[in-house]
């Protein structure tokens, strides 16, 4: 019982230093205040302890029920205060740099505006200091408090101080990496003279961005400048002590800063250079194999698009364009195509629903004005998606599947018997001046887009027995042909220049491919050794 036990000692006492008196409990109580406030058993080791088990682990007072509870410290309060205003404290002198550069940037003189812009991109550069071993995209980066809600101006005058200087920026130019690489997944215009029409005002698109920029022009140069920086080979950015330094951490702060601060903003992205910003946003983390992120970039842009009615193939007045020389190398009707083909192929290497089964680009009409490469493309797409839907149906349809089949059959028919074969490495790793590289690049992609097709398409027979349909027998022939395609044009890519950075599309295409050889080969051998086998 509680009065077992002796008075512990510490008991608090009234005002006038007289000890408070026993007071009347409920017979059976034998608990002390503190777990009786908790709710739990209160317990001692031995009968003449005066500290019960849980108050002397948490090394508070043990004051039976029998005294008046103490009340509650005010110092105990005091102290909590005072731990937070040092932690406050504390926090203000780390970011006291930052919170000044909020001052300036958003008002003040213009040289203190420099200063503070200056300093910024300092403790930028220490805490992506941090991130250069990273491989994704999303390592600490310090925004200034402020930045996100200020004027076009102002934000615009941020990003600016992100901008490399001219001397690192024309090493990054003059750099021999393919260009096509970097840009083909953001066609948006035919391929005949994309090259000439393109490659031509890449170096002006790259230019210091001014003041009176809109902020998403800013980001699109930002954006395609993070295209180049990691396509930039290693022996290359060795030769430059400065690049070399800041290599990683420029890239990472230049890309967070323009997603952060205006690819995320949908007040800012509602037009046609929002939708490109978008695609070289999907484009970036497609290169880092960071598939999800992607696929999210992607469809974002596919909202715009959507909302601008680019999904009807006809020009409409909804359409806002910033700058009216992006329709020289962008044309709505494209743009669309090239955002629900991505789509489309990252939703099946995720198994992630697409978002459109509807085939504008692939009327018969529009087909027959579009030269047979893109004619190829545009049916590889629709076929894409009837595999998606019957993926979601779960159908083991082999009608269905063969139809799937035929269809890219009759697509493969579209070009001659040589551009099937195996893109040589030097064809790819020319000078990025030669157009010879952007048409190696798009053969290479298009062909392991075709074998990866026609895998998803046949692999759910993989398992199948033989004996059930003799039409499994081509599917599995088709699966293992196929996968032999697709390494093998993977193993000799990776043999050129510009496999230091590439589509990591490619890397898991390539996996599936050779786990899906070694089950064919497992399969065969399964077979073999039960032919009897269900």
């Amino acid at each position: 019982m509680a009065s077992a036990h002796p008075r512990p000692a510490g008991l608090p006492a009234s005002s006038n230093g007289t000890p408070i008196k026993k007071r009347k409990v409920r017979k059976g109580t034998q608990s002390c205040w503190e777990c009786k406030r908790r709710k739990i058993r209160c317990t001692f080791a031995a009968p003449t302890d005066s500290i019960c088990d849980g108050c002397k682990s948490r090394q508070t007072k043990c004051i039976s029920q029998e005294y008046q509870d103490e009340p509650p410290s005010a110092g105990r309060k005091v102290d909590r205060i005072k731990r937070m205003e040092s932690i406050i404290e504390g926090l203000v002198k780390h970011n006291k740099s930052p919170s000044t550069g909020e001052k300036d940037v958003l008002g003040g003189n213009q040289d203190s505006k420099d200063s503070v812009l200056t300093a910024t991109q300092d403790v930028s550069d220490a805490e992506d200091s941090k991130a250069v071993n990273k491989r994704d995209s999303s390592p600490s980066f310090f925004i200034p408090m402020g930045v996100e809600t200020s004027s076009p101006r102002d934000l615009c005058r941020y990003l600016i101080s992100l901008w490399p200087n001219q001397s690192d920026l024309d090493y990054i130019l003059d750099a021999q990496v393919s260009i096509s690489v970097l840009l083909h997944c953001v066609v948006c215009q035919p391929y005949e003279g994309y090259f000439e029409k393109y490659i031509a005002p890449a170096r002006q698109l790259l230019q210091r961005p001014t003041e009176d920029l809109h902020p998403v022009l800013a980001a699109r140069n930002m954006l395609l400048l993070v295209t180049l920086l990691i396509s930039v080979p290693p022996s290359t950015i060795d030769e430059n002590p400065s690049l070399r330094k800041n290599h990683r951490s420029l890239t990472v702060r230049v890309f967070n800063a323009a997603t952060r601060l205006v690819t995320s903003n949908d007040d800012l992205m509602g037009s046609i250079e929002g939708i490109e910003c978008a695609m070289l946003e999907c484009m970036y983390l497609v290169n880092l194999g960071n598939l999800r992120r992607a696929w999210l970039a992607n469809r974002r842009g596919m909202v715009l698009a959507q909302m601008m009615g680019m999904q009807t193939g006809k020009s409409t007045s909804s359409i806002v364009v910033l700058d009216h020389k992006t329709l020289d190398r962008v044309r709505p009707d494209y743009m669309w195509f090239r955002l629900v083909c991505a789509d489309r192929h990252l939703s099946l290497l995720l198994g992630l629903p697409q978002a459109t089964t509807e085939n504008v680009f692939a009327a018969p009409g529009i087909l027959e004005s579009h030269p047979p490469l893109e004619r190829f493309e545009r049916i590889m797409t629709v076929a894409c998606s009837l595999i998606l839907q019957r993926n979601i149906a779960e159908s083991n349809d082999l009608e269905t599947t063969y139809e799937i089949d035929k269809t890219l059959q009759r697509a493969s028919t579209l070009l001659p018997p040589q551009w099937w074969l195996m893109a040589t490495p030097d064809a790819i790793s020319v000078s990025a001046r030669d157009d010879t590289a952007f048409k190696e690049t798009v053969r290479l992609m298009n062909q392991f887009i075709y074998h990866h097709l026609l895998v998803q398409l046949h692999l759910p027979y993989m398992m199948v027995h033989s004996t059930a349909d003799p039409r499994y027998d081509y599917s599995k022939m088709t699966v293992a042909n196929s996968a032999r395609a697709i390494l093998t044009r993977f193993t000799a890519f990776h043999g050129t220049i510009i496999s230091t950075a590439y589509c990591r599309c490619m890397d898991f295409i390539a996996f599936i491919a050779a786990t899906t050889l070694c089950m064919a080969h497992i399969e065969a051998r399964r077979q073999h050794a039960w032919p009897t086998a269900g």
